[in-house]
């Protein structure tokens, strides 16, 4: 008796083959991996992390390389430049503006004031002009005008008579005394000034000799001496005489 398998027919045959899997299938396989699985979420959390980094949600750039607006564009972030030309305008500027500072020592005024007492009372012990000392007398005369004339012997002893009545005698020397001393008076606390020097032009800073720490502002227009009409006119008022 024959032993032999039945024979199959050729659509067995061909079901009972197994093939090996397709690339689709390989690759739903490998993703089933842990290794897999880490570095996709890797990639995923990357992707993430760009698309917030870049806002990938918003608009595209509103100008590209090359793209001239048709108005201003407003800068959102500050920014610096360097520019020379500006940084020493700006520095030129700073100097104008800086204040000088001057110390303010009172005693050559106060001396000033002596010394004016003793010119004056030199010349009162002249009975005349020919006996006045010429050259006291000349220490006391304001500039002339450019243009004017010479004043004449007889206007220098009529000027001389009349000065000598104004200031002679203990009492109205006095007098003179306190008007000078009150017209000196701020200038021995702020100073006086020939001319302007560099910087600004309205305001100084003076402080006591001494006491930088004291300093306080002051106008530059009541310090100038100028040609002492100021200072001239204030004697006058005082005085209550030209």
């Amino acid at each position: 008796m024959s032993a032999s398998a039945p024979k199959r027919t050729r659509s067995e045959r061909v079901a009972a083959l197994e093939l090996p899997p397709g690339k689709l299938a390989r690759a739903l396989t490998s993703l089933t991996h842990a290794d897999v699985l880490i570095r996709l979420a890797l990639g995923l959390a990357g992707t993430v992390v760009l698309v917030v980094v870049m806002r990938g949600w918003s608009p595209p750039p509103a100008y590209r390389t090359g793209y001239v607006p048709s108005r201003d564009i407003v800068a959102r972030v500050a920014f610096r430049k360097p520019d020379p030309d500006a940084t020493d305008e700006k520095r030129e500027l700073a100097r104008k503006q800086a204040r000088a500072v001057y110390s303010q020592n009172p005693e050559p005024l106060v001396q000033l004031r002596a010394e004016l007492r003793n010119t004056i009372l030199g010349l009162t012990k002249a009975e005349n002009f020919e006996a006045a000392d010429k050259r006291l007398w000349a220490l006391l005369q304001p500039p002339r005008p450019a243009g004017l004339p010479a004043l004449s012997k007889e206007q220098e002893a009529d000027d001389f008579k009349t000065f000598r009545q104004e200031v002679a005698g203990e009492e109205k020397l006095k007098k003179v005394d306190l008007a000078v001393a009150d017209v000196l008076a701020p200038y021995e606390k702020q100073g006086l000034l020939k001319e302007p020097g560099p910087g600004n032009q309205q305001e100084i800073l003076v402080y006591p000799d001494g006491k930088p720490e004291l300093a306080e502002p002051v106008k530059l227009s009541d310090v100038l001496i100028g040609d002492g009409l100021a200072i001239r006119k204030r004697l006058a008022d005082d005085l209550g005489s030209p």
